[in-house]
């Protein structure tokens, strides 16, 4: 799929197997609705010894409540994540960076899925409708899930 500004958009199912991108992703996170200004910082943990998936990751997840300042402190959860990355755009000359994740239900979340965007911008709208569209092709649980993903507020 090629947006209008010339953004491809490649969406993965979650049983892909050759998916492996390396990445250091920050900015929003779609699942919390009374939260803004939500960061994610991951730092890979090092493969298995036979070198082989899952992918896992430190992450340390910053925010603010909906209604505080933007001077207030933010909250802060640290934790080690599998994700499971549906497709990506490392960004290059005027493109933006981007990923997808699916992530299965937790003790403290349920499933879901997130679009990622580095950089202080948010993702041109016809870009995101592009990979809504990807994701609610693959079917299922994925379509599902792709059709409740809302942006996050972000202060500037």
């Amino acid at each position: 799929m090629v947006s209008k500004h010339g953004f491809s958009v490649v969406i993965n199912s979650p049983d892909t197997a050759n998916f492996n991108p390396t990445l250091k992703i920050e900015d929003i996170m779609g699942t919390w609705y009374n939260k803004k200004d939500v960061t994610i910082s991951y730092k890979l943990l090092p493969l298995t010894s036979n070198g082989e998936l899952p992918l896992q990751f430190d992450d340390t997840v910053e925010y603010r409540s909906a209604n505080s300042p933007v001077t207030s402190k933010r909250s802060s959860i640290m934790g080690v994540d599998t994700l499971d990355f549906l497709g990506y755009h490392a960004g290059q000359e005027g493109t933006p960076a981007w990923a997808v994740t699916f992530f299965e239900k937790t003790l403290f979340t349920p499933a879901g899925l997130d679009i990622y965007a580095r950089g202080p911008t948010k993702l041109p709208e016809d870009l995101v409708i592009n990979i809504k569209n990807g994701l609610q092709a693959i079917g299922g649980p994925v379509a599902q899930l792709a059709e409740q993903l809302f942006e996050v507020p972000h202060s500037h």
